[in-house]
């Protein structure tokens, strides 16, 4: 992504470009369904916004995609009990995300032995 590119945009949008209100807005969701999505799924304590999006948009992004956070949890007592805007942050800047991400996946996961009753793949102890 284009940093300076992506800042006039959320200027377009600022200033009410209905095109780029739009662009902003479908982000937005995005991005807020992904956490929405991350947390019911998974129930990961935290998730960490960062890379291209998190650089080219900044806090342009974070506050309103915490706002719809907000406007979700106000709509539904279940998910203000997961307390979603509270597991969102943003990754510094200087931290190469997919990197890191990508050395993490090559690591093999753990082997699994079978469950005494059932057969299936167990965690170890």
């Amino acid at each position: 992504l284009d940093a300076a590119l992506d800042h006039a945009r959320l200027a377009l949008a600022a200033a009410g470009d209905p095109r780029a209100v739009l662009v902003l807005e479908r982000l937005v969701l995005g991005v807020a369904s992904a956490v929405r999505l991350l947390v019911l799924a998974y129930d990961v304590e935290r998730v960490a916004i960062g890379g291209g999006v998190a650089t080219a948009f900044g806090e342009g992004l974070l506050r309103p995609v915490r706002e719809r956070l907000l406007g979700w949890e106000a709509e539904s007592p279940f998910l203000a009990s997961l307390g979603l805007i509270g597991r969102v942050e943003a990754v510094p800047r200087d931290r190469p995300v997919a990197a890191i991400g990508a050395a993490l996946a090559a690591v093999p996961p753990e082997p699994r032995h079978p469950h005494p009753r059932m057969g299936a793949p167990w965690p170890r102890p």
